[in-house]
């Protein structure tokens, strides 16, 4: 119970009156984010031109109840 009001003062008295750029741990969770960001997106742009869409007129497997377009 002794600690809460001093984590409260804490708070109060340095917490609120620091930015973005006097937080260097919140700067490094950015640039993180940033990061993993841009490589899901390089990742998906590079594996998006290997996927291609099923050939018209084929099946997904060889029997006689496929349905052939004309």
């Amino acid at each position: 119970m002794a600690t809460d009001p001093a984590a409260n003062w804490y708070a109060v008295r340095y917490l609120r009156h620091t930015g973005f750029a006097d937080s260097p741990g919140l700067q490094r969770l950015t640039a993180f984010t940033v990061l993993v960001l841009v490589l899901v997106l390089v990742l998906v742009l590079v594996t998006a031109s290997f996927v291609r869409p099923w050939p018209a007129g084929r099946c997904w497997r060889a029997s006689r109840n496929c349905f052939v377009p004309p």
